[in-house]
């Protein structure tokens, strides 16, 4: 079965916005900046547009992070390097990665459709949407296409954090059902996501008390429909980004396609990796 247009979008713009976290050029762009460690870095440079946000509202706005990982970074971060250089820094460090790629921005026509497309969608209840909906075009083609797909994915982002919340699932559980479904051992999750394996196992404890994993950590039935259900709900509303496009929807499908192949290509993305995208498709 093919992918439906929201999962393509997904797949494309994910891609495309992941250079950020695995690429040498922002990597070295946090270090350069003088955060301290990946994670520093990770979390200014996804909060910045935010403003000086504390470690609260950003464990609860990317939720599958523990409490303590969060909070080792934040507010110190903006005592390093305030979040308008963050800003800047990671958008211009992104844009580097690509070009190494072989990525090239759109012409006017695709970019103007690209940003009007998010210019009207209510930002009521997507704070990381707004938040990056409001850092202007730079004028670079490649840099506002990393600034566009980032949108786009916080945008889904924070419709998926909704799902989530209208079916009971928090974060550390919505992670372990990720997992499972993918067959990722769950230590990427405690290495990158700063949970112990006693939380992870609570969660499995609580999941599995619903059903939804089996004694071996695998989903059983019920829990592939409730993955099912929670990818439907985060595309459903993911949509609203490719009606506003019209007409130009599945010309800017096709540039982030092609973009998004030469990143694949460069084998830029590792895999198995904890954003849950699988680079081989």
């Amino acid at each position: 079965m093919s992918d439906s247009p929201s999962r393509r979008l997904w797949k494309a713009a994910e891609t495309v916005h992941a250079v950020t976290y695995f690429s040498e050029e922002s990597i070295a762009a946090a270090r350069e900046l003088g955060y301290r460690g990946f994670w520093m870095g990770y979390f200014a440079f996804r909060a910045a547009p935010l403003g000086p946000v504390g470690p609260a509202a950003v464990e609860a706005l990317f939720n599958n992070f523990h409490a303590d990982r969060v909070a080792r970074a934040l507010p110190d971060a903006w005592e390093i390097a305030p979040p308008s250089v963050a800003i800047d820094r990671r958008r211009g460090a992104a844009a580097e990665a690509l070009r190494r790629f072989g990525v090239e921005g759109p012409d006017e026509y695709l970019l103007q459709a690209m940003f009007g497309s998010v210019a009207t969608i209510a930002p009521h209840g997507r704070a990381m949407f707004a938040a990056n909906r409001q850092i202007a075009p730079t004028g670079d083609p490649v840099a506002d296409l990393w600034q566009w797909c980032t949108t786009v994915r916080e945008h889904r982002g924070d419709g998926h954090v909704a799902a989530l919340a209208v079916l009971g699932i928090d974060g550390l559980e919505a992670t372990v059902l990720l997992a499972a479904d993918l067959g990722i051992d769950f230590e990427l999750f405690e290495q990158s996501r700063g949970w112990e394996r006693r939380h992870i196992d609570a969660a499995l404890s609580r999941l599995g008390q619903h059903g939804l994993v089996d004694e071996d950590g695998g989903l059983t039935e019920s829990g592939r429909s409730l993955r099912q259900e929670i990818e439907d709900l985060t595309d459903r509303q993911a949509f609203g980004v490719l009606s506003r496009l019209g007409e130009a929807h599945e010309l800017v499908l096709g540039h982030l396609e092609s973009s998004a192949e030469m990143i694949r290509a460069a084998e830029a993305i590792p895999y198995p990796n904890p954003i849950g995208l699988d680079p081989r498709t």
